[in-house]
């Protein structure tokens, strides 16, 4: 195996390594075709979103990736599309004044609807006015964008957009874990410096 592209994952490699900075520089050609296809679904699901609805939209995304699913069942894009539009409806349905709960149809579905109704009635109470129609804006490009992931990347499978989803938020923690290290660095050595 090449150190250039496994030594992130499989040894301690300092982070001023020659072999990691190239093989982050120039990723194999697999791996940047993938990083596009994931840009292009998220660049779709972001587009002519207002800040806080884009906000909502990474809280719900993280929310899904979290979920701790039946280990017997997997969770499917057609599952977190499903729950998405129902939650949406039912939020419409109130905000109408009428109370009614949009079941989603499957199993799966049902149960991320149930917990993220927790986690969506967490978030209304730390924000301000405007809340619901954020929560359906974002709630409906969800269920949009990851009931067409295979339209808009070209790859098919059950988990294409949760799989994108996924990777793009392990590297955005890596990239803020990452910089937290630097910055903590630079604040240890200006406190060594006289």
């Amino acid at each position: 195996m090449c150190c250039g592209t496994k030594r992130l994952a499989e040894i301690a490699c300092p982070s001023d390594c020659g072999y990691l900075a190239s093989a982050q520089a120039h990723p194999a050609a697999v791996v940047r075709r993938q990083q596009e296809r994931d840009l292009l679904l998220l660049t779709s699901l972001l587009r002519g979103l207002t800040e806080p609805q884009k906000e909502l939209t990474w809280g719900i995304l993280g929310f899904v990736t979290r979920f701790a699913a039946d280990p017997l069942l997997r969770l499917q894009d057609e599952d977190v599309a499903d729950m998405a539009a129902a939650s949406a409806s039912t939020l419409q349905t109130a905000a109408r004044g009428v109370i009614y709960e949009h079941r989603p149809r499957s199993v799966m579905a049902q149960r991320l609807g149930s917990e993220l109704k927790g986690f969506l009635e967490q978030k209304e109470r730390q924000s301000e006015r405007g809340f619901s129609r954020d929560a359906v804006a974002a709630l409906e490009r969800t269920a949009a964008t990851f009931r067409d992931a295979a339209k808009i990347t070209g790859e098919r499978g059950p988990a294409v957009c949760l799989s994108a989803v996924a990777r793009v938020l392990r590297a955005a923690e890596a990239a803020a874990r990452a910089e937290d290290a630097e910055s903590g660095r630079i604040e240890s050595g200006a406190l060594i410096l006289p």
